[in-house]
């Protein structure tokens, strides 16, 4: 439904329906112009699909203490 709608689709830490680790969709993702993933960009964003589902990434700063980066 999400896709075939004519506005603007922003996702949040990742598109839904797309694997974090491998970037592919699952049986539906959402396809998004923009994602703005939080802490760290997801391995996903950038293989198989990912790039193509999840549009521009921005990296979101929550935080994250340096040590666990």
């Amino acid at each position: 439904w999400i896709n075939r709608r004519r506005c603007p689709v922003v996702s949040v830490d990742l598109p839904s329906g797309l694997s974090a680790a491998t970037g592919l969709p699952q049986d539906v993702a959402v396809r998004a112009q923009v994602t703005v993933t939080c802490g760290l960009p997801k391995v996903g964003l950038d293989r198989g699909q990912g790039r193509r589902f999840s549009g521009r990434v921005h990296v979101a700063d929550i935080s994250l203490p340096r040590r666990l980066l």
